[in-house]
């Protein structure tokens, strides 16, 4: 589809989601029909423990973003989702709340829908019904692209191909913040290739760089790539465009002045769109660290939860407007020189820190079987709850959080958090018995302190 067509397509999408609540795959989250029989014996089989529940959560992805959305589901319904990933990470490894299968090639396309398939027919002797939830940008894109197959067996609620596209390639997504009056940071777009000119309307240095096209972007793998440059001059800019060009990417680089300020400038907001297009739970929080490695800039370590109900409230609407479903986590940066925040990107997804949403009160999980299995959607009536609740997310050590926050202010008040019990890791879970697993924890806690001493942002 050519960028103009997309854009406009984009600027569609309010009047179209109505039409298209029930079709598509963000408009009202697929529901699969009850078989005619069941076994109660095929749990033996799996080697899944019955919960008594009529559905089992099947999660794609390993990560920490994996591991508490598990977590959400086994504290809610005392159900240990099934995880399906292409590789072991600390985060779901000898877990006691989950059941881990590891497939190697999980990110070839037709095998994942083989996979996720073959998996449903098994499961469906036991299970009414089985929620689907990817926890990357990738496995959602995939999901979204399979699901008319896919939504035979589960239920989901994902935005449509076509919303899709205006979000997650940035240069659309900007395009469209511009057209609903959402304040970004000064944007250029850059193209790779044959005419990759340094545009003459470039932001003053330093700048920051990233890919347009995630997807095309992490299918090229070179040394040295990172998730987000931050580049200093003109050199810097050709140097990058030229590796990134080298490795075969051929989309549009995002080129933005850089915010001045340190991580916590940055905010996160996370919000659910049920089915049926209206938004039940915001989170609004401030970041106290980010992830300061190279391939893990924007991955949040830390953060305190924050209310800011008028922009909630007109996020909460373009997201809205745009025809967004399911969880969206927005990313941002508070501009002290003309105190705004710019609006960063749009996941499409739960991220990675957004288990706050749960310690404020509303479970995630419970957000969507509600919403999915229960079909409460229709019946509610009441508007977005704008969470206030003070919660301090970390899965850092606290003397880094402390170390990092340098504000006086900002100490005091995670300590305050911190003594009068408001403070959540998601790993630390009392229903977690590996030992394996808590030295591993452990271990990973101490190596966290060696993180940030060699990588600076």
């Amino acid at each position: 589809m050519k960028q103009k067509d997309l854009n406009t397509r984009c600027e569609h999408m309010r009047c179209e989601r109505d039409v298209n609540t029930r079709k598509m795959t963000g408009g009202g989250g697929h529901r699969s029909e009850p078989q005619a029989s069941r076994s109660e014996n095929l749990n033996t089989a799996t080697g899944i423990p019955d919960s008594g529940e009529d559905f089992l959560p099947v999660i794609i992805g390993t990560d920490l973003n994996a591991y508490y959305m598990a977590r959400c589901f086994h504290d809610a319904y005392s159900i240990r989702p099934l995880v399906l990933g292409k590789q072991a990470s600390l985060f779901t490894s000898y877990s006691s709340i989950l059941d881990l299968q590891i497939i190697g090639d999980l990110w070839d396309e037709k095998l994942l829908v083989s996979t996720l398939i073959s998996t449903a027919e098994k499961l469906h002797a036991r299970y009414d019904k089985l929620l689907l939830v990817a926890t990357n940008d990738f496995y959602v894109r995939l999901v979204v692209n399979n699901a008319d197959v896919l939504s035979r067996h589960y239920l989901f609620n994902y935005v449509s191909s076509e919303v899709l596209d205006c979000v997650q390639i940035k240069s659309n997504f900007y395009e469209l913040c511009r057209n609903h009056h959402i304040d970004i940071p000064d944007t250029v777009l850059l193209n790779v290739g044959e005419s990759a000119s340094i545009p003459k309307d470039m932001p003053r240095f330093p700048i920051i760089v990233k890919p347009a096209n995630g997807d095309m972007y992490y299918r090229h793998h070179f040394d040295g790539q990172k998730k987000v440059y931050r580049l200093e001059n003109a050199e810097e800019l050709k140097e990058t465009v030229r590796v990134i060009a080298e490795s075969g990417y051929s989309d549009a680089l995002i080129c933005q002045e850089f915010i001045p300020g340190d991580d916590t400038y940055l905010y996160d907001m996370v919000v659910y769109v049920d089915c049926l297009g209206s938004t039940r739970a915001v989170s609004f929080a401030q970041v106290l660290l980010q992830e300061h490695a190279p391939t893990a800039i924007g991955n949040l370590t830390a953060l305190v939860s924050r209310s800011d109900p008028e922009y909630m409230d007109k996020l909460t609407a373009f997201a809205e407007d745009v025809g967004f479903r399911g969880f969206g986590n927005f990313d941002i940066k508070f501009d002290s020189r003309d105190g705004t925040y710019k609006l960063l990107e749009l996941n499409v997804r739960q991220g990675r820190s957004s288990y706050y949403m749960t310690a404020q009160g509303s479970n995630m999980a419970t957000l969507l079987v509600d919403d999915l299995v229960k079909n409460k959607s229709k019946d509610v009536v009441n508007a977005a709850v704008l969470h206030d609740e003070p919660v301090l997310f970390s899965i850092v050590p606290l003397m880094l959080v402390l170390w990092y926050a340098r504000k006086f202010r900002l100490i005091l008040e995670v300590l305050r958090l911190k003594l009068s019990g408001r403070a959540v890791n998601p790993l630390r879970n009392p229903k977690e018995t590996s030992f394996k697993r808590l030295g591993r924890r452990v271990i990973r806690h101490i190596k966290y302190y060696q993180k940030y001493v060699l990588n600076t942002w």
